[in-house]
């Protein structure tokens, strides 16, 4: 329908500066930190902790959140978040 529209899109892990590196927009997981931004929830996201089947069999299932630190956990450092692990069951935070 507009053919002389062109779009160019550059994928990426890294917290781009959208002002000063001259992006028109941006598809960002978490919340918005910068208010001369403007955001739009287009979906709803989680975040899973998972082991490999035979990650468990050596080393147990952790039970409670503090087990955890008893385990080799890795996690995706590209969230502005990280290394905090937010975690929450049918009694809350």
């Amino acid at each position: 329908e507009f053919p002389e529209v062109r779009i160019e899109a550059e994928f990426s892990n890294r917290f781009a500066d959208l002002v000063a590196e001259n992006f028109d927009a941006a598809v960002r997981l978490g919340s918005l930190e910068d208010s001369r931004l403007v955001a739009r929830k287009v979906a709803a996201r989680r975040r899973l902790l998972c082991a490999a089947p035979s990650y468990l069999a050596r080393r147990g299932r952790p039970e409670t959140p503090q087990a955890l630190l008893e385990h080799s956990c890795l996690g995706f450092t590209g969230f502005q978040t990280f290394p905090a692990w937010e975690m929450t069951d049918r009694e809350g935070r």
